[in-house]
């Protein structure tokens, strides 16, 4: 079935943008599209980018623009979003002109009472940059990777939420095993490691082959070599290397209150509906192959933690 609201009430198509999920809403905020027309014209006074945010309500199967109080961001496209309880965490990202207004303050929505404000941090914060990817993990937030417009990082940072301070994780193996820099990446985590999955340059596309992570307990990198799924093998018709590592998305969903962070290539997904479908079935997926399109296979999804 189609979306119950009109069309004309639905997020306007956008890239750039973030997307948060938790058992109830999925949650859309900012974008970007140069298109005059579609990104709503004369009513839309940040043109091209989207000061907004949106919620798509699962039970219901309705889009609704959240009107809400406070500053928002004005740093839309590329920046990092997660959800901690009731509270949408937006960090970096950039602006108009792109590559020269990014930003590197940690702006926090209370979607209970739609407000925003801006989180006071002390310690020395991440550079402005966009493209990074974000990650919430024991009451602390982690920062990967990204760009300043001019060159690329391997930084890793946490920020305490509960005393707000921001520090740079320093590895005790400064080796091989350390990550490439890049952006547009997606992380993932079990709680003892931070996964990085995807990304590039501009001039380079990093594969699944080889997957880093962050040990969390012995404060070390390590690089994981991947192998095909058991009932899929390397002529496996999906191709992972050609598409995971352009644009990846994570989704953590929560069954039975226990976490569940899944990786799914951005092409691999045709529509809302579909995800919404998939995520509903969530976590034995594997089991569920009448609910995939016929070019995937059972061990397409797997979790990761």
């Amino acid at each position: 079935p189609s979306t119950a609201i009109p069309c004309h009430r639905c997020p306007p198509a956008r890239s750039g943008h973030r997307c948060v999920a938790d058992n109830s809403n999925l949650y859309v905020f900012g974008g970007y599209n140069p298109d005059y027309d579609e990104s709503g014209g004369s009513e839309n006074e940040d043109y091209p980018l989207f000061r907004e945010l949106w919620r798509y309500n699962f039970a219901t199967d309705t889009w609704h623009q959240m009107g809400t109080e406070g500053y928002m961001p004005r740093e839309l496209a590329s920046m990092s979003l997660c959800l901690h309880g009731n509270n949408l965490l937006v960090f970096g990202g950039t602006g108009i002109p792109f590559g020269e207004s990014n930003g590197n303050d940690v702006h926090v929505c209370n979607v209970k009472y739609k407000r925003w404000a801006l989180l006071s941090c002390r310690g020395k914060k991440p550079n402005r940059i966009y493209g990074q990817a974000m990650a919430i993990i024991n009451g602390c937030l982690y920062v990967f990777g990204g760009t300043t417009g001019y060159i690329y990082s391997t930084d890793l940072h946490k920020l305490d939420l509960n005393t707000r301070e921001w520090i740079q994780l320093k590895p005790n193996n400064m080796s091989c095993d350390m990550p490439e820099e890049r952006y547009r990446h997606e992380i993932a985590h079990d709680g003892q490691r931070i996964y990085i999955l995807g990304g590039g340059t501009s001039w380079t596309a990093y594969s699944l082959d080889k997957i880093h992570a962050y040990n969390l307990e012995t404060n070390t990198w390590e690089e994981i070599t991947t192998k095909p799924h058991e009932k899929i093998g390397d002529s496996g018709r999906f191709p992972w290397n050609l598409t995971a590592a352009f644009h990846p998305a994570t989704f953590e969903t929560l069954q039975n209150k226990i976490p569940a962070r899944f990786f799914l290539p951005w092409r691999g997904i045709r529509n809302l509906k579909q995800l919404l479908k998939i995520t509903a079935f969530l976590p034995d997926i594997a089991g569920k192959q009448e609910m995939l399109p016929a070019s995937f296979s059972r061990g397409i999804l797997q979790p990761l933690g």
